[in-house]
C-alpha cells in the first residue's frame, strides 16, 4: 500500500469487527466509483481509533485493503486469469 494507512495485522480480530470494516470500506469504494471525490473510513484498532480518507487517486489502495479484509474473512475465490474466446 502507498502509506495512506498504517498496515494492521488482523490476526485476533473479531470477525463482527473484520465484517464491519468491510462493509465500511466496501461503502466507501462504492461512493467513490459513483462520483464522490473523497471517502473516509474509520476503524479501531489495538493502538486507537484510525480514519483514512482515500480519493480516486488512491482506490488501488482502498481495493488492497477490501481484499486484505476478505481474505482475513475467508471471503476469497479464484478470479479468472484471462477470457478465452472460440
Amino acid at each position: 500500500m502507498s502509506g495512506a494507512r498504517t498496515s494492521i495485522t488482523l490476526q485476533g480480530v473479531a470477525p463482527g469487527t473484520l465484517q464491519a470494516w468491510l462493509h465500511a470500506a466496501q461503502a466507501a469504494l462504492a461512493s467513490l466509483m459513483t462520483g464522490q471525490m473523497v471517502a473516509t473510513v474509520s476503524y479501531q484498532n489495538g493502538s486507537g481509533n484510525r480514519s483514512v480518507t482515500y480519493t480516486k487517486a488512491n482506490v488501488a489502495d482502498l481495493r488492497a485493503w477490501i481484499m486484505e479484509l476478505q481474505a482475513a474473512l475467508g471471503n476469497t475465490r479464484p478470479r479468472a486469469i484471462g477470457v478465452m474466446f472460440r
